[in-house]
C-alpha cells in the first residue's frame, strides 16, 4: 500500500509541473462555461452554481463503453459504489460522502424514484442501461429542500436519451467480454450484451424504441466455490414520444420495462446454492414543459416493482409509486428567478394488510446571480408525511466569483437540513421491522473554493461536515430495526484536478476522504483516489487509462457476525475506441484490472480478475 502512495504522489507531482510550463497565449479565446441545471433547477453556468456538481454528457459517458451505469457512477469522487467491481448484477450499495443508499436520491427526467418493497426504499441501479441515457448530474450535498425526502448526501439526476434528429436513424451496439476470478484462464467468454435503438425526428414530433439484453455467466457469487457458475441477465425494453408544438413547449411519454435474474450462493453459510432471484420493474410517466419568463414543469410518473427470493427462506416483495411535481418558474430580471412548487407522492407495499405512505411537500427557492459575481441560493420545503406530520428542512447556499479572466476563482458554502422518514419495510415488513421508528434529521454544512484557468486547468476543493440524528439501524443480534441514541458524524474533504497537458491529451484527478464516526463505517473506504488519463490522438481515436485505489474499510462476516477489516486494493484500466468507418462505425476494446489483482470488495464474494471487452456501435441514419 506505501507503493501505492508513492506512485499517486508522484503522478500528482509530475501533473503538477506539467501544468506549471509556460502555455500559449489565450487571450481573446471565450471559455465555455460548463451550465448545470440540478443545483438550483434552473440552468446555472459553473461561475453562478455554489454547488458540487459533476455533470457527465453523452459523448462522456461513450468514454466508458460496455460499463454498467453503476460503475461509471463509482469514478466520482465522494461516491462508493459496493458491488460495481464484482460480478456482474451483484447486489448495489451507493455511499455518497460517508451517507448510505436511502440517503442518496435518484431522478430520471426529473422524478424521484425509489422502490417503496426494499428495505432501503432505494432504486436499483441494475434496472439502468447506459445505452439510454443522455445525461447524468451528480449533486453532491444535502438537497432536500429542492427534492424532498432521501436528498441528504447527493441526488443523481438522470436524463433519458434523446431521439435522433433524422425521421430515421438506428444504433446497434454489440459487445463480448471474459469473466473470470483472478488467475483463472483467460478466455473464458463469461458475458455478451447487445442494445438496439430506433428514433427520429418528423415535424413537431420524435420517438424512440429500444430493446437490450445482457447475460454474464462467468463467475460463481462467492469466492472458492469450486468453478461453479452463477448466471446474471437484464432485459429492458423501453419507448418515448415527445411533442413540441412550439419552441415553448413541450410533452412527452415514456415507459419502460426491466427483468433482472440472477443466481446467488448462501451468505449466511458461506456455501454454494441453487438459489435466485427475480425482479420486474415497470415504469411510465409524462411531462409538460412549458419555457418564458414564467415558465413551468409538470410531471407524473407510476412505477411497479416485484421481485422475489426463491431459497431456503421464500420471499416476495411487490411494491407500486406515484410520483409527480408541478414547479413555477418566474423569472424578475436577469439577476433574479423564484421557483415554487409541490410534490405528490404515494409509495404502497403489499402486506397483510397492505402499507401506504403519502407525501404532499409545497416548497420555495430563490436564486440570485449578480453581475458582481456575488450569489444566493436559497430555499425552504414543507414535508407533510401521512404517518409522520409536518418537517420544515431548508438551505442557504451563497457563493462569490472572486477573479474572473483567464484566471477564475470561486469560493462557496452551504448550510442545509434533510429529513428521511423510514421506509415502509422497516416499519411493516417481514424482516426486523419497528413500528416504533422515528424519522431520521441530517444537517449539513459545506464549503469549497475552485479555480479554473481557460487552458482548461481546473482544481476544486471541498470540505463537508454532516450530523446525523435518530439514523436508523438494524440490529443484528435483535435482528430488528432501531434508531440510534447518539448522534453519527460524518466529516470529509474531496479534491479534483484537471489539466489539459497537450491539446489532445487530459490528465484528471481525485481524492476523497471520509470519517464517519458514530458506527463501523461499513464497506465506506477512508481514502478514495483515482487519476485518468484521456488521449485523442487522431480524430478517429480515444484513449483513456486509468488508476483507481480504495482503502481499508470495514465489513461484516456474516458467518460469524464480527466486522472484518477489508485490504486497500488498486485497479488499473485501459479503454480504447477507433471510429472504423466515420459517424458509422466504431470498434471499442478495454481491458479492466490489468494486473489481474486478486482483491475484496465485499467480505466472501467473487470480484473478477483481468477481463477483456471488445465490441461494435453501428449508426445508420
Amino acid at each position: 500500500m506505501n507503493q501505492t502512495h508513492l506512485v499517486l504522489a508522484g503522478i500528482f507531482c509530475y501533473a503538477g509541473m506539467l501544468s506549471a510550463q509556460e502555455v500559449p497565449d489565450t487571450t481573446g479565446i471565450e471559455r465555455l462555461e460548463e451550465v448545470t441545471v440540478t443545483d438550483a433547477r434552473i440552468p446555472l453556468r459553473w461561475a453562478e452554481s455554489g454547488k458540487a456538481v459533476v455533470r457527465m454528457e453523452r459523448a462522456d459517458l461513450e468514454s466508458y463503453r460496455g460499463a454498467s451505469v453503476a460503475e461509471i457512477l463509482n469514478t466520482v469522487t465522494g461516491l462508493e459504489l459496493s458491488g460495481s467491481r464484482s460480478r456482474p448484477g451483484e447486489v448495489l450499495g451507493v455511499y455518497a460522502r460517508g451517507g448510505r443508499s436511502r440517503q442518496v436520491l435518484v431522478l430520471i427526467d426529473g422524478l424521484r424514484v425509489t422502490d417503496p418493497s426494499s428495505a432501503s426504499q432505494q432504486y436499483d441501479l441494475r434496472l439502468l442501461q447506459t445505452d439510454e441515457i443522455e445525461s447524468v448530474e451528480i449533486l453532491k450535498g444535502a438537497a432536500s429542500s429542492l427534492y424532498g425526502t432521501n436528498a441528504a448526501t447527493a441526488v443523481i439526476s438522470i436524463r433519458t436519451r434523446k431521439a435522433a434528429a433524422e425521421p430515421l436513424a438506428l444504433s446497434v451496439n454489440s459487445s463480448v467480454r471474459t469473466l473470470r476470478p483472478a488467475g483463472g484462464p483467460a478466455w473464458n467468454m463469461g458475458e455478451t450484451a447487445q442494445s438496439a435503438r430506433l428514433s427520429g425526428s418528423v415535424g413537431e414530433w420524435t420517438y424512440a424504441v429500444s430493446l437490450a439484453h445482457t447475460r454474464a455467466d462467468g463467475l460463481s457469487s462467492l469466492e472458492d466455490s469450486g468453478g461453479e457458475k452463477d448466471p446474471f441477465s437484464n432485459l429492458s425494453a423501453g419507448t418515448s414520444v415527445q411533442w413540441s408544438p412550439n419552441t415553448r413547449n413541450q410533452l412527452s411519454v415514456v415507459a419502460n420495462q426491466t427483468q433482472l435474474a440472477m443466481d446467488y450462493d448462501d451468505t449466511f453459510s458461506m456455501t454454494d446454492a441453487p438459489f435466485r432471484y427475480l425482479s420486474t420493474q415497470e415504469r411510465i410517466g409524462a411531462s409538460w414543459e412549458h419555457s418564458g419568463r414564467l415558465g413551468w414543469e409538470a410531471r407524473v410518473a407510476y412505477s411497479f416493482y416485484e421481485s422475489q427470493n426463491q431459497s431456503d427462506f421464500p420471499s416476495e416483495f411487490v411494491g407500486s409509486n406515484w410520483n409527480s411535481d408541478v414547479l413555477l418558474r418566474y423569472r424578475f430580471s436577469d439577476e433574479v428567478t423564484a421557483l415554487a412548487g409541490v410534490s405528490l407522492a404515494e409509495d404502497r407495499m403489499e402486506l397483510a394488510p397492505d402499507r401506504t405512505f403519502t407525501l404532499l411537500d409545497p416548497y420555495l427557492n430563490w436564486v440570485w446571480t449578480s453581475p458582481a459575481g456575488i450569489n444566493l441560493n436559497a430555499g425552504l420545503r414543507l414535508n407533510h408525511h401521512s404517518v409522520y406530520g409536518d418537517q420544515w428542512v431548508y438551505q442557504f447556499n451563497p457563493s462569490w466569483l472572486l477573479v474572473r479572466g483567464l484566471h477564475s476563482l470561486k469560493v462557496f458554502g452551504s448550510w442545509a437540513t434533510a429529513y428521511i422518514t423510514p421506509t415502509l419495510s422497516q416499519l411493516y415488513g417481514p424482516f426486523g421491522a419497528n413500528p416504533e421508528l422515528k424519522p431520521e434529521e441530517n444537517r449539513t454544512l459545506e464549503a469549497g473554493v475552485e479555480w479554473r484557468h481557460d487552458t482548461g486547468m481546473q482544481v476544486s476543493l471541498q470540505f463537508f461536515d454532516r450530523r446525523e440524528d435518530g439514523t436508523v439501524l438494524f440490529n443484528n443480534a435483535d435482528f430488528a430495526y432501531f434508531n440510534a441514541e447518539e448522534a453519527l458524524k460524518v466529516s470529509g474533504l474531496e479534491a479534483d484536478f484537471t489539466v489539459d497537458l497537450t491539446e489532445s491529451l487530459t490528465l484528471k484527478a481525485g481524492y476523497a476522504f471520509t470519517d464517519r464516526k458514530g458506527d463501523a463505517a461499513i464497506r465506506i473506504p477512508k481514502h478514495k483516489a483515482s487519476l485518468r488519463l484521456l488521449a485523442a490522438p487522431g480524430k478517429r481515436l480515444q484513449l483513456t487509462g486509468s488508476l483507481r485505489y480504495t482503502g481499508e474499510r470495514t465489513d461484516t462476516d456474516f458467518t460469524a457476525f464480527q466486522d472484518v477489516a477489508l485490504e486497500a486494493f488498486t485497479l488499473l484500466d485501459a479503454r480504447g475506441a477507433f471510429e472504423l468507418i466515420p459517424g458509422r462505425l466504431t470498434g471499442y476494446l478495454s481491458v479492466e484490472n490489468i494486473l489481474d489483482r486478486d482483491f475484496t470488495e465485499v467480505i466472501g464474494f467473487e470480484t473478477p480478475g483481468r477481463t477483456l471487452r471488445a465490441g461494435l456501435q453501428l449508426n445508420l441514419n
